[in-house]
């Protein structure tokens, strides 16, 4: 090609490693940071608890009905 440069590949800026290899370790290296910051931060856990927790259920409230009259539920019936 003509826009290529013709240089020996041997010669390379850092000890022989190619820009992307050195893309690879500055990423490497950011995650890594990141990853020990959200180690040190400070979490409250009882607060993320709280918020979690499922809601306490309503209560059940009592229906008035007539005495000795049970209520019956009816399911649809299953195709065979």
């Amino acid at each position: 090609m003509i826009l290529r440069k013709k240089g020996d590949p041997e010669k390379r800026h850092i000890f022989g490693t190619h820009p992307g290899d050195l893309g690879i370790v500055a990423i490497a290296a950011v995650i890594t940071m990141v990853f020990v910051y959200l180690l040190l931060i400070p979490k409250n856990f009882d607060a993320l608890d709280r918020a979690l927790a499922p809601a306490p259920a309503p209560k059940l409230q009592a229906q008035p009905s007539t005495p000795g009259v049970t209520q019956m539920q009816l399911y649809e019936a299953k195709k065979k």
